[in-house]
């Protein structure tokens, strides 16, 4: 809904999310949900990502930095 930027973020957060699951699954030893780690972690990717890089790129664009 916003840029590649918080796609990115949100797939990358979404596959720390199945690592940190498959992680717990070898430390647990027993089913676990993989669904509810991964989307939170994912979400929190997204919404950090919409409120602070977004608008911290798009002042650099407008400043003149190039990254």
């Amino acid at each position: 809904m916003n840029d590649w930027t918080s796609l990115g973020a949100c797939i990358v957060g979404v596959l720390f999310g199945l690592t940190a699951t498959i992680l717990m699954l070898a430390i647990y030893r027993r089913a676990l949900p993989a669904l509810p780690i991964s989307l939170t972690i994912g979400m929190l990717f997204y919404f950090v990502t919409s409120l602070v890089v977004t608008p911290y790129v798009l002042a650099l664009s407008l400043v003149g930095v190039q990254t």
